[in-house]
């Protein structure tokens, strides 16, 4: 009888180990992508070893369970400033915005396309290029003698490249108790 049990506990530590354990979360980054921070409840990652078409950076993140990063609160606005004066943020990567149905008036990509979801640039210069379908970049440069600029553009969403910036929203289970 001792003997059934101590096999039978043995049975189930060895199920629990962690080499048999599954994750059962959301997609986790792949190596390549670095976690920028957190504002907003959102975390931020990016990728700047692979440039790529806008389309292209959106399939990139939705492969994660994430989306292009929008910049919806002057909060988020200034940790993406920060990020770029303080902690060598570098670059042009893609932000989900665009302009597919009105040249020149900007929606974010996430949710829907009402006047509630229309870009505010929080002060900040948007280089706008009027063409149809452009997309919105957030760019930023170390000139040297420690000047760093940041500003928004916009490049045309196919034909252009950049590097990927993703947001992940934690996903709210109501139904846990």
């Amino acid at each position: 009888m001792f003997l059934t049990l101590l096999i039978c506990a043995l049975e189930i530590l060895t199920n629990l180990s962690p080499a048999s354990a599954q994750y059962d979360g959301p997609p986790l980054p792949p190596p390549e992508t670095t976690q920028l921070g957190y504002v907003d409840g959102k975390s931020y990652y990016y990728n700047d070893s692979q440039i790529m078409d806008w389309q292209s950076a959106s399939q990139f993140c939705q492969s994660f369970g994430w989306r292009l990063a929008e910049i919806r609160t002057q909060a988020q606005h200034d940790f993406f400033v920060a990020k770029s004066q303080n902690e060598g943020f570098i670059g042009q990567y893609w932000l989900g915005a665009r302009d597919s149905s009105t040249v020149g008036q900007y929606s974010w990509d996430g949710i829907d396309w009402s006047r509630d979801n229309r870009l505010k640039n929080f002060g900040q210069q948007i280089l706008l290029y009027h063409q149809p379908q452009m997309c919105l970049l957030f760019e930023s440069y170390d000139l040297g003698a420690g000047y760093k600029r940041s500003y928004w553009s916009t490049q045309p969403c196919v034909g252009s490249s950049a590097a990927i910036l993703c947001e992940n929203i934690p996903r709210i289970n109501y139904y846990k108790f």
